[in-house]
């Protein structure tokens, strides 16, 4: 990864790199074309949902840290 990408960049390179390391097997470069199309879209979908749960989980630590700051 390139240290040229900003923050947001660097999460969906990793996002991107993560799915394929986790859900995808072969090499893209010997698999015929509609299969490497497949991939790529269920790649996007795994971005969007990964990203959502990152941003899910952070939202909800803050809103779980107010609370006990809250209470103290």
């Amino acid at each position: 990864m390139t240290n040229q990408l900003n923050t947001q960049q660097k999460w969906k390179e990793f996002a991107h790199e993560l799915c394929h390391f986790l859900c995808h097997a072969g090499n893209q470069e010997t698999l015929p074309l509609p299969f490497i199309r497949s991939q790529e879209g269920r790649r996007r979908l795994f971005l969007i949902i990964f990203v959502s749960l990152l941003l899910c989980r952070r939202t909800c630590m803050c809103r779980i840290l107010k609370m006990l700051q809250r209470q103290l």
